[in-house]
């Protein structure tokens, strides 16, 4: 299970939120104490500049007071500025805010690096886990992807009229912006443009170009001393600390506005001035809006790539998962002893990165050496559904016992020899040819090449059988399916009889039209057993694996349902 739980310290005071700053050790530690109190698969602690997160994977219980805990947090102080999502939930939250979508300042992109920082962190400290890391990986490419496309930073348009309807009776017409922010810069320029005299703070005063012309430039660190002269004060920075705090001089003739989230202006002085917040502001959010719904299709397409690597995963362990939990594994291990070595973090920083490094290649070139790969299942499931060949009997999986009545579940199959993934035998179309059962278990199995249907073959040496990968495997399932697939030609098939092949399959449902078999006569033939509907080959193209064929075993078959492995 996949869980965050985290504090949104951007809710609270200014002043309280120092005590979210963390040096990179004290996240490295704190991640290994949460891993090991938790029991979890791993761990990242993801430090922002408004949010402390955990997030976990196969953790034992609620990580919010261990969280705190490990980082001297109050565990009180904070429960009212806590959250936590789950699974899917975390999952499209995680998307969401590496996109900046839940950000005080919207659509920030800071948190892109932080998010990348902390996959670095909690694979230095042995907490990583290939789930966890690829989530991470994600949803940091969705959020590069929204940002390149999509400008999340255009201001309101609304926002200066419903500014101007709360001081249209301010005389004189005078305004201090204090920022140099997008909104800041529309509203001083909106303001300008209707007769007001508006200056503009900079904190660097060779960016004359943010300031909008016939508006006036003036010192950030300016801004408390002319503060009186402007009956009119809009506060829109982009920083995290307040620009105008409890000491600055204000008056009750003056209005503030507070544009920033999170506020920059210190709610003290809402006691010493006309102090409105941008949520007291009645405007529309129109391009927010639309850009959250802009994001939302780009970050749904990435999810949906997640997923579908996940489901991969799950299949199987693949060398490299494998290889990856061993060395994360080394490392945790290893905390407290580098620990104790006291050498500066920068050095222990990088020794844990080497040796990551040499962990991983060494269980690898271990895996290998033992011959563990990765293994994938080429079998289309049985499912009930019309014949796929004319004349075939349709696949029925009938319940037959119930365990609620009959003690015991028991599936009546009706089917014929070549329904789903199915191997062909030369007793297919020939009264004198072999049955699948007469061969020995050593001819299902064997060396074996993926390649595309399309030109000259290139079959390498000491290879037994031959994938063809021809691009109609996305099509299972669908009328698409049954027409209009590539098939063999003569001199390919002369090719396969002159390598020795004793084996072809194909992700499609023949090596003929479905009407023609003069392809299926010239290989069975010449004793080249036909596998049929295999699943999609597509992303094995190229690759050297070894076959494994499984036929369901039954006297004078021609033909066999069968299970496909192929492991490389």
């Amino acid at each position: 299970m996949l869980n965050v739980y985290g504090i949104a310290f951007f809710q609270a005071e200014g002043q309280k939120r120092g005590i979210f700053h963390f040096e990179e050790r004290q996240l490295v530690d704190a991640m290994v104490r949460l891993k090991r109190e938790s029991r979890a698969d791993g761990v990242v602690v993801l430090a922002t500049c408004d949010r402390l997160e955990v997030w976990s994977e196969g953790a034992k219980g609620d990580l919010y007071e261990p969280m705190c805990r490990a980082l001297g947090i109050p565990v009180l102080a904070w429960k009212r500025y806590a959250y936590a999502h789950t699974d899917a939930d975390a999952v499209d939250y995680l998307f969401s805010l590496a996109c900046g979508l839940f950000s005080p300042l919207f659509g920030e992109d800071t948190i892109i690096s932080q998010i990348e920082g902390a996959s670095r962190l909690s694979r230095q400290a042995g907490c990583a886990t290939p789930v966890m890391q690829r989530l991470l990986q994600s949803a940091v490419s969705a959020a590069k992807k929204v940002h390149d496309r999509l400008n999340l930073e255009i201001p309101e348009e609304t926002l200066p009229p419903a500014i101007e309807r709360h001081v249209q009776d301010v005389c004189p017409k005078k305004m201090l912006v204090v920022g140099s922010s997008a909104t800041a810069r529309m509203v001083a320029s909106y303001f300008h443009g209707h007769g007001w005299q508006v200056a503009m703070t900079l904190r660097d005063q060779r960016k004359t170009e943010l300031v909008p012309p016939g508006v006036q430039a003036v010192g950030y660190d300016e801004r408390c001393r002319i503060l009186g002269h402007y009956p009119v004060i809009v506060s829109a920075t982009k920083g995290l600390g307040y620009a105008l705090d409890g000491d600055a001089p204000v008056t009750r003739d003056q209005m503030v506005f507070d544009l920033a989230s999170p506020h920059d202006v210190d709610p003290a002085l809402a006691s010493r001035c006309r102090l409105v917040g941008d949520d007291a502001l009645v405007y529309e959010r129109r391009n927010r809006q639309k850009a959250v719904a802009e994001s939302r299709g780009l970050i749904e397409a990435k999810k949906a790539e997640y997923y579908a690597w996940k489901r991969r995963e799950a299949d199987h362990d693949t060398l490299k998962a494998l290889a990856e939990r061993a060395a994360q594994d080394l490392l945790y291990r290893m905390h407290g002893p580098l620990g104790s070595l006291g050498l500066d973090e920068g050095r222990i920083a990088s020794f844990r990165g080497q040796l990551a490094d040499l962990a991983f290649k060494s269980f690898v070139h271990e895996l290998y050496r033992q011959g563990l790969g990765q293994v994938v299942d080429l079998t289309r499931k049985l499912e009930n559904a019309p014949a796929l060949y004319p004349c075939d009997p349709a696949v029925r999986l009938i319940p037959y016992l119930a365990v609620g009545r009959d003690g015991c579940n028991l599936t009546k199959l009706e089917m014929g020899s070549h329904a789903g993934t199915h191997l062909d035998a030369p007793r297919h179309l020939f009264p004198d040819g072999m049955s699948l059962d007469q061969y020995p278990p050593q001819r299902f199995q064997g060396e074996a090449v993926v390649l595309r249907l399309d030109g000259h073959l290139e079959i390498p040496d000491r290879v037994a059988m031959v994938l063809f990968a021809t691009g109609w495997g996305p099509k299972w399932g669908t009328a698409a399916y049954r027409s209009g697939y590539p098939t063999l030609t003569g001199e390919q098939m002369e090719i396969l009889v002159e390598k020795g092949i004793q084996m072809v399959g194909f992700d499609c449902p023949s090596p003929d039209a479905l009407d023609e078999l003069p392809n299926h006569k010239f290989l069975l033939r010449n004793d080249i057993l036909i596998l049929e509907n295999v699943a999609d080959v597509t992303g094995l193209v190229g690759k050297r694996l070894k076959l494994t064929v499984s036929p369901l075993l039954f006297s004078q078959s021609d033909g066999a349902p069968v299970r496909v492995f192929a492991c490389f």
